[in-house]
């Protein structure tokens, strides 16, 4: 079979078909031609003419209507060279932002309708992820040794306010007249912070009507197995803090200490040593407030002191709130690691636990949490008696023991339906980190009911 050539007369293409073997090409001439040959179609307007034996067809297309081509843009592609009539070129660029370029860190971003990145910028985007807090009653949730029922206790003997806390005045040891206690965190005190407070603040007064300008002072001396393992690296202390209507003081100063003792208040630290400082001055609204430093080689001993400077007579409320210390590694503070009460409570029992209920002092008449313990005397030898603490101590320490009234070192016993106190004379035969032994002083053939506290504190 002859091959075709089909020309097309308006681009002066032409193109050789081959029929083949058993091909077929088929000429008509009403509407035009069709060339059909192995599955190939060509239409239009043609006209043929006969070439050395082969079919030479002229195929003209219809005539159209566009006479250009041109793109539009919403705005966020820029075109150019729009429209092509006869040739030409269009170029479609995404137009730019006011972002630049780069990585960012927890970022804030905004994305426009597009879903296009319209500003980008560190910061703030992200969660931070919180460190291990490795204080003990950061919270200032815990207050064993507090006085019953009152929510401001004097400093009037000894050196413990909460659990892990110390305050005094001027010299080490001296109160004159300043006061400490639990204070519950309010919703009011909540809306003024934007981050999480604990449940309990420290509520730190110099008293009404008190005329010493000594300064004040609160202390939390860390134990020594919980501050070598920030020896040779950065570590930063955080507080959370705000005043009260009445304070009078100006800053308040934040202060981190070594010492290469072991277990010691932070005024009795062995070389004591300032590792860094910085100052707050308080507002109405809870600040939070950092100190950091790398700790030295050789160092076993870590603590907080804060302090400020009354003036004048105190008026009422002449006080600091004082919540939220975290202890952690690094060089910034993460967001604050809450805890539990009872987390806080279960932390702070090997330095001090007592069988009274938490809230309540030591000494105080009361059946809550009587110890039944001991052998009973057989009516001519003394009895024994023993307590198993609910926790190991971190140090042997000597109990205190009461009876059921309070009176030191005296039992109360049920016999016939009768209770009755201030038996015997309890004499300390062992102490241990878990438990007490003692005699009871008295051959009565009861069982001995007593009260304790034990102190294994700094």
């Amino acid at each position: 079979m002859p091959s075709v050539i089909v020309h097309n007369a308006v681009t002066g293409e032409r193109v050789e078909v081959s029929t083949g073997g058993g091909g077929l090409v088929r000429v008509s001439d009403v509407g035009g031609l069709v060339v059909t040959t192995d599955g190939m179609k060509f239409t239009g307007a043609v006209t043929v003419t006969d070439v050395a034996g082969d079919a030479l067809i002229n195929m003209t297309g219809g005539a159209g209507t566009v006479t250009s081509v041109g793109l539009s843009s919403g705005g966020t592609i820029a075109i150019t060279g729009s429209p092509v009539t006869t040739s030409g070129t269009m170029t479609a660029n995404l137009a730019n932002t006011a972002v630049t370029p780069g990585s960012y860190t927890n970022a804030d971003l905004t994305v426009d309708s597009t879903g296009r990145l319209t500003a980008a910028s560190n910061g703030s985007g992200g969660v931070a992820v919180p460190n291990i807090n490795r204080a003990i009653n950061g919270s200032l949730a815990c207050w064993q040794r507090a006085v019953a029922g009152a929510t401001n206790q004097r400093i009037a003997t000894g050196f413990y306010t909460a659990d892990m806390w110390g305050g005094y005045r001027g010299a080490a040891g001296t109160t004159l007249g300043q006061s400490c206690g639990r204070y519950a965190i309010t919703d009011a005190d909540r809306a003024l912070y934007a981050a999480d407070l604990p449940a309990y603040a420290m509520v730190w007064s110099r008293e009404a009507a008190n005329t010493s300008v000594d300064e004040m002072r609160q202390e939390y001396a860390h134990p020594t197995i919980e501050s070598s393992p920030f020896v040779s690296r950065p570590t930063v202390w955080s507080i959370i803090a705000w005043r009260a209507g009445g304070y009078t003081g100006g800053v308040l100063t934040v202060e981190l200490f070594r010492g290469a003792g072991t277990n010691q208040r932070l005024y009795n630290f062995s070389t004591l040593t300032l590792l860094a400082s910085t100052t707050l001055t308080p507002t109405t609204s809870p600040q939070r407030v950092s100190v950091t430093a790398t700790v030295p080689a050789g160092v076993t001993q870590l603590g907080l002191r804060l302090r400020w400077t009354p003036v004048g007579t105190a008026p009422a409320a002449d006080a600091l709130y004082v919540t939220a210390l975290q202890i952690e590694s690094g060089t910034t503070p993460t967001p604050y690691e809450w805890r539990s009460y009872w987390s806080e409570f279960a932390a702070c029992q090997p330095f001090y636990q007592k069988s009274y209920d938490a809230e309540v002092t030591p000494g105080t008449s009361t059946g809550a949490g009587l110890c039944a313990c001991g052998v009973a005397g057989t009516g001519s030898v003394n009895g024994n008696g023993g307590i198993k603490f609910p926790v190991k101590m971190r140090s042997v320490a000597t109990p205190t023991l009461w009876d059921m009234q309070g009176t030191l070192n005296r039992f109360s016993y049920y016999s016939g339906g009768t209770l009755t106190h201030n038996t015997g004379s309890l004499v300390q035969t062992t102490n241990g980190q878990d438990c007490v032994t003692f005699n009871t002083g008295s051959s009565l053939v009861v069982t001995p009911l007593v009260h304790f506290a034990i102190d294994a504190g700094f």
